[in-house]
This record gives C-alpha cells, structure tokens and sequence, in this order.
C-alpha cells in the first residue's frame, strides 16, 4: 500500500514538473494512429514511383487501417484510393473495382465533390478497358464532362483526358490534355502526369494520321520523362515515335527500336520487349 502511495506521487510530481518547465509549453497531444497513415501513405507513394506495386499496396493497405483507426475520413478516402490504383496495376480488378466503390460511397456521404470525381472517372476507366474481366452488365457511366473554367487537379484532368480518349470524343480529351500541358511547376508528379499527358495527345495524333504533331509530342513526353525518371514512359514514345510513318531516317528508327527494347527487359516488360523486337524485325524487312 505505501509502494503504490509512492508511485503514486511520484508520478504526480513528473507530471508537476512538465506542466511548471519553466518556458517550455507541452506540446500538443497527437493522435499516433495519424501520423502512421501519414508514414504507410508516404511510403506506398515512394513504392508506386519505382514500381513496387505489392509494396506499395502493402503499404497503402496499412494506412487505411490506420486511418479509419484514427477516424481520419480524408486519409481513409486517400487510402481506398491508392488501393484502387495499386490494385489495378497488380490486375486485381476486382478488389479494384471494390476500393474504388467503397471510395464512392464514403465521398459521397462526406460531400467530397474532387474525390467523388475523381473516383468516379477512375472507375469507368476501369470499367471500360476490363469490362470482361468485372462481369459488368451495366454500360460504364457515360461521359464525365469537366468544367473549363474550374482549375482541376492534374490527376483529375489526367482521367478524363484518358476516359474520354477511351470512348472516342477526341476533341474533349484534347481539351482536358491541353489543360493539365497549361499547369505550372516543377514537382515530379505533375511532370509524370504532363508527359503522359504528351503521350495522350501522340496517340491521337497518330489515330488521326498527323504525323507530325505525334512526333512533336512524342519527343516532348521523352524530354520530360527523361527528366524526371520515367524509364517506361521513355520507352512508350521511343517505340510510338519509331513506327510513325516516313518520320525518321532507318538508322534512327532503329535506334530508338532498340532504346525502348533494352529499357522494357531492364524494366522485365516482357510485353514492350516483344512489341520492340516485332517492330525492329519489320523494320529489317523494309
């Protein structure tokens, strides 16, 4: 009894202590939950930029627990949303497809209008390009329209470029491809997502037969990507720009053919390898 009386008071006199510390003010209590989400979000970020997707969804997976932990609705949303990303690069469509529901539903009760956006354009891309693979019976949602005069975030402007590109009305995802190229800085996320903006609009150049235009964005995309770090990207417009029609003399053509090769078996894209080594063998034969 008179141990626990002393503990007791010593305990009182620490806590004495730290609030008469002369000019030293306590700090402000911080939820650790929080500062997890933070950490685990961060690190799945850095996961996603070198390609780590099992990593990063890992990481993300850990931050959405800390999140709804920490009651933070703004990162549990931030959470099912790199989940959904990270999912879909793995092919997971359908826990892809589930994140991004559970994004939805969760904006929607919030009244967060840009996420509730943002997951929506997201998930009717996926819905479009792997409509067979989520057993879809329902047609993705039509056409989202951006308003032009409102300043998007990048990533947003980014999916409705890509969405509209998908459904064929070329001229909206020109506009919204236009708009992110108009953004200023310098942060390597909105360089990643301008040069695949730049791609965007090379691939719609070329479907369109404007050979120069293509080749213009396409070289565009590589300065940028070469710039920040964008192995893959680099090796897109490498092998784009190479199959245009009567842009380049063969040497360089074949040079960049073999560019993009050496960058899609460093980067183990056994896909990008064969459609290299496809073009370089017709190129022999021309």
């Amino acid at each position: 009894m008179k141990q626990h009386f002393m503990l007791t008071l010593l305990a009182a006199l620490v806590l004495s202590l730290s609030a008469c510390g002369g000019k030293h003010q306590p700090s402000e209590p911080e939820n650790p939950y929080r500062s997890r989400a933070e950490n685990h979000l961060l690190n799945g970020l850095a996961s996603m930029q070198r390609e780590r997707w099992q990593a990063a969804e890992h990481n993300f997976s850990l931050a959405l627990d800390s999140s709804q932990l920490a009651d933070d609705i703004t990162m549990t949303m931030q959470s099912w949303y790199n989940l959904a990303v990270v999912r879909t690069r793995l092919q997971h469509y359908k826990a892809a497809k589930q994140a991004y529901q559970q994004l939805i539903q969760l904006s929607t009760l919030h009244h967060n209008r840009t996420m509730l956006l943002r997951a929506q354009l997201a998930f009717a891309l996926l819905q479009n390009q792997h409509r067979d693979t989520l057993a879809d019976t329902k047609e993705p949602r039509a056409q989202i329209h951006l308003d032009s005069h409102v300043a998007w975030p990048a990533d947003i402007q980014l999916l409705a470029a890509r969405l509209a590109q998908r459904q064929h009305h070329n001229s909206e995802a020109k506009q919204n491809y236009q708009a992110l190229l108009q953004q200023h800085g310098t942060q390597p996320p909105l360089l990643r997502m301008q040069a695949e903006a730049d791609m965007g609009l090379a691939l719609l150049a070329r479907s369109e037969g404007q050979v120069a235009p293509a080749m213009s964005h396409a070289n565009h995309a590589i300065q940028i990507a070469r710039r920040i770090g964008y192995p893959r990207l680099i090796a897109h417009a490498l092998l784009l720009s190479a199959e245009l029609p009567s842009s380049l003399a063969l040497p360089q053509r074949r040079d960049r053919l073999q560019r993009a090769m050496q960058i899609y078996i460093a980067l183990k894209d056994r896909d990008g390898e064969a459609k290299s080594r496809t073009a370089l063998q017709k190129l022999r034969s021309e």
